[in-house]
Parts: structure tokens; C-alpha cells; sequence
């Protein structure tokens, strides 16, 4: 796609504009979330099976910085992509983190032995002492 067609609040639709003055005018706060836009080649070529993507959709696909970057005809496959993929990066992240518990636990439980060997060692050693006495 070469443009970006939006409807207005009156449901016309106005364009085709570059990504640029779209960019533009969305960091200037013209659009609200619910506004439609069309990736095309231009007005006419919009048809009953274009899917217009709101701009609230358009954020969580690109992010807020620059929700009209990248755009192509596979928004959908894309956004299905990025999904998979965030959600293998937070299984990993959840692994790492059940892994780092588990070394955290056994921390622990050393600790706890080594206390426990630290007070038989320094009874022994009074002990010891006590019977150096006699």
C-alpha cells in the first residue's frame, strides 16, 4: 500500500495521504482511538472487503510512537506473529523466573545447612573446650 485513507467523524472518507502527514497529524491528537483507517492505493480503490483498522488497534499493533509504521496488506498475520512471539519471549521470561525461584530456594535451604553445620561445629568446639579443662 502506497497511502492511508481515514473516515472522519461524519463517515468520509478523506485521503490519500502519505504515512508522513498521517504520523503528523496523529502526534497532533487529531484522531481519536476509534478512527478508521484504510491501507490502499487510494479512495477508489476501497471496496466492501477492505477491513478499515482503528487507530486503538493500529497502537497495540505498532506501538503509540508510530501506530502507521511498517503497515502492509498482512496487518492480521503480522499482529498474529508479534502475539506468538510476545508470548514465547513471557514463557521464557516465566521459565527463567521459576528457575531462578527454584536457585533462590536451594540458596536458602543451604544456608539453613550451613547455619545448622556452623552451631554443631561451635558446640563441638566448646565441648572440646570443656573437656581441655580436666
Amino acid at each position: 500500500c502506497d497511502t492511508i485513507v481515514f473516515k472522519d467523524k461524519a463517515g468520509s472518507l478523506k485521503g490519500p495521504f502519505t504515512e508522513r502527514q498521517i504520523q503528523e497529524w496523529y502526534r497532533n491528537g487529531w484522531f481519536e482511538n476509534t478512527t478508521p483507517f484504510y491501507f490502499t492505493s487510494g479512495v477508489e480503490s476501497i471496496g466492501e472487503k477492505d477491513k478499515p483498522y482503528a487507530l486503538a488497534d493500529l497502537c497495540i499493533q505498532n506501538g503509540v510512537g508510530s501506530p502507521f509504521f511498517h503497515f502492509n496488506d498482512n496487518i492480521q498475520s503480522e499482529y498474529e506473529m508479534k502475539k506468538e512471539e510476545r508470548a514465547m519471549k513471557l514463557d521464557k521470561i516465566e521459565k527463567e523466573i521459576e528457575e531462578s525461584k527454584e536457585k533462590c530456594e536451594s540458596i536458602v535451604a543451604l544456608e539453613g545447612r550451613l547455619k545448622k553445620a556452623e552451631m554443631q561445629i561451635e558446640k563441638l568446639s566448646n565441648d572440646l573446650s570443656g573437656d581441655s579443662d580436666f
